[in-house]
């Protein structure tokens, strides 16, 4: 594990997967950590769009980006 993975271990970055509220699972395409906002392809947008998601305390990230 590099220290880099240690630091940003509960931040989102691109290419990691996360969950909605209402259980959709979306991939991250970008990620603002000022204001904990991801620009997030769920399979329920359209496929030229991404939706704004909200990343806080209440939302689960996996990582594999």
């Amino acid at each position: 594990m590099k220290l880099r993975d240690i630091l940003n271990e509960g931040t989102p970055r691109k290419g990691d997967f996360i969950t909605n509220s209402s259980g959709e699972i979306g991939l991250i395409n970008k990620y603002n950590p000022r204001a904990e906002i991801a620009y997030v392809k769920y399979p329920s947008t359209n496929p030229k769009s991404f939706d704004l998601t909200d990343t806080g305390k209440n939302t689960k990230v996996k990582h594999f980006g």
